[in-house]
């Protein structure tokens, strides 16, 4: 990156806040609920731009572009007397204004479920599923590709921990397991060894050593 990139990333700056200030105003408060029945659904939109000079992070031959980002995102929440529930979806548009070839367009869907099964026992679980992309000269599980468009991926999580012991008893335990899943869709030929599924486990003990104080194994 050359030595005006300070420069050019404040000048950026001013002008993405200046043109999105009332945006970002509205978008700091709290979003109002849609109730549907007994779940609450928000509603959110976060737009903004910048300018990157060096966007394909390469040592020589820089490309310069300003890139729009929309990220509309939903989540429907709903809780039950010892449960709380919540569904999310989020889309992640990117427009790259000097290289139509580095758009890309991400969906985001999680959920989540906690429950509380009186007050030394939770259970907390997690799934979510992602359609996303890997920047140009940015990629992971390798060298970088030159490929022609970004590298694309399906990854799909799940987790799960279980907490015994209340939040003031002296001795508190976390036990959890976690799956992950990532396939890359495009380029096979270059993106095949990178495909991994991963499994893990593990456990954290607390100790309370005073009112605010403990330690964790």
């Amino acid at each position: 990156m050359n030595n005006s990139t300070p420069k050019k990333w404040l000048i950026a700056t001013i002008t993405s806040m200046t043109y999105f200030t009332s945006f970002t105003a509205i978008a700091a408060l709290k979003p109002a609920a849609v109730a549907i029945g007994e779940l609450n659904l928000y509603p959110t939109v976060d737009i903004s731009s910048s300018y990157n000079d060096n966007f394909r992070y390469r040592e020589n031959n820089e490309e310069s572009s300003w890139i729009t980002s929309v990220n509309p995102n939903f989540v429907l929440e709903g809780e039950q007397r010892n449960a709380k529930y919540q569904l999310s979806y989020g889309l992640d548009q990117g427009i790259f204004h000097s290289s139509s070839a580095d758009d890309y367009l991400d969906h985001d869907l999680s959920g989540a479920a906690n429950f509380i099964g009186n007050s030394r026992n939770r259970v907390d679980l997690e799934a979510g599923y992602r359609k996303g992309h890997e920047t140009r000269g940015r990629e992971s599980g390798g060298s970088s590709s030159d490929t022609p468009k970004p590298l694309e991926f399906d990854l799909q999580t799940l987790g799960a921990v279980y907490t015994f012991g209340r939040k003031e008893a002296k001795g508190r335990i976390k036990l959890r397991a976690n799956y992950a899943d990532k396939n890359y869709t495009n380029f096979k030929v270059i993106t095949d060894s990178r495909d991994y599924s991963r499994t893990g486990v593990g456990s954290t003990f607390y100790y309370r050593l005073r009112c605010k104080m403990s330690v964790f194994f």
